[in-house]
């Protein structure tokens, strides 16, 4: 490295002030009411440069009931909540906490950057009040038992005495109802989570698509919800192919196919036969209810423009095979030559070439003149 070049270097590094993302360590930021409660939660100021710099600043609806101490010589500081007796509103009251940094700029440039971390107070409903945090209707396969799934909250400040669903199970093809079922009771304290199950024991004995209609019961009050599943076999069915092949030395031919199964289903290939001759897909690992195309290289060559060729399909599968017949047409490729037509060609790219040749000699002459 010259001199000159070094002497660059070192003013670039005193111009450039590094800047580094200012972050904040905390303890839990989550609580639930408590009339005359109080919340106390640390922070530890992280990534700055100088902790003379760093700024606080409190905002929110619980601003007025909160206190905040100085920074400490860890880097520490505590906020503190003293919660009255009563809040009306329902729901989540925040603190929020800014923290900042106002750097002098060493040279050109002056920074600031800043962080804000939320401290969320939840103010129960009065009363009983159920927050449905989820509904699930698993997939299943033939021959097992079907699962619906019901994830609450009690957000009410009064216990649940009795909490269940009650599932109603309808055919998508028919819209018919199929069955009816109902979980397990229980119980559920204030601000307490937890989860019922209703079984499916009469499952279907073939795939199709379902949805579950659930109505969540609690104390005599109702919350609904629904959700779409299948009942699926290993299955792998053929949805579609290449009806038509250009005829060349080698053409993909295209299947499409779908699995029926609820779990992954490995290697999977296929051999397709166009006029007795066989040819194979490479194998492809075809995820559950989903549709993939897969290809298989086969040559056209020997076969003739215009005609219609039987093509039979296999597909292979765990033990198991899918089969589809029908047709193939081979056409002519968009940009055929035949023997006299390449002929010309090819006297035509000899010409350019000589062309060229002459022409650069020409100027070479030319130059060596001069």
């Amino acid at each position: 490295m010259t001199y000159k070049k070094l002497i660059i270097f070192v003013a670039l590094l005193l111009f450039i002030q590094s800047v580094d993302a200012i972050g904040l360590a905390h303890g839990p930021l989550k609580y639930n009411f408590e009339p005359n409660g109080v919340i106390e939660v640390s922070f530890r100021v992280l990534g700055h440069n100088n902790i003379d710099d760093v700024r606080i600043k409190m905002d929110g609806a619980l601003k007025e009931y909160a206190t905040i101490t100085d920074i400490d010589e860890n880097d520490r500081f505590w906020v503190t909540i003293n919660l009255p007796e009563y809040i009306e509103e329902p729901g989540d009251h925040k603190v929020s906490i800014l923290v900042y940094e106002e750097s002098q700029s060493y040279g050109a440039v002056g920074t600031k950057t800043e962080v804000i971390n939320e401290i969320k107070v939840f103010v129960p409903f009065d009363g009983k009040y159920i927050k449905l945090n989820s509904f699930t209707a698993k997939n299943i396969a033939v021959g097992e038992k079907g699962s619906f799934v019901a994830s609450v909250q009690n957000l009410g400040n009064a216990k649940i005495d009795a909490f269940y669903i009650n599932v109603d199970i309808y055919d998508n093809s028919t819209n018919e109802i199929v069955e009816s079922i109902n979980s397990n009771i229980i119980s559920l304290d204030s601000f307490a989570s937890n989860s019922v199950e209703a079984v499916w024991a009469n499952t279907p004995e073939s795939n199709g698509l379902y949805y579950a209609k659930a109505t969540i019961n609690y104390d005599g009050q109702t919350i609904e919800a629904e959700d779409n599943f299948r009942v699926g076999e290993l299955l792998v069915e053929i949805f579609g192919f290449s009806e038509e092949l250009v005829r060349s030395n080698t053409e993909p031919f295209d299947i499409t196919v779908e699995s029926k199964w609820n779990s992954e289903v490995k290697d999977v290939y296929a051999s397709v036969i166009i006029n007795e001759v066989e040819f194979k897909s490479f194998p492809v690992d075809l995820p559950p209810w989903e549709s993939q195309t897969m290809t298989a290289y086969v040559d056209t060559s020997k076969l003739d423009v215009g005609e219609i060729y039987p093509v039979d399909i296999v597909i292979h599968y765990s033990g198991k095979t899918s089969t589809q017949s029908g047709e193939v047409e081979i056409i002519p490729s968009k940009f055929g030559l035949d023997s006299t037509n390449l002929m010309y060609v090819l006297i035509a790219a000899a010409l350019l070439i000589v062309i060229y040749v002459l022409h650069k000699t020409n100027i070479n002459i030319t130059v060596k003149k001069k």
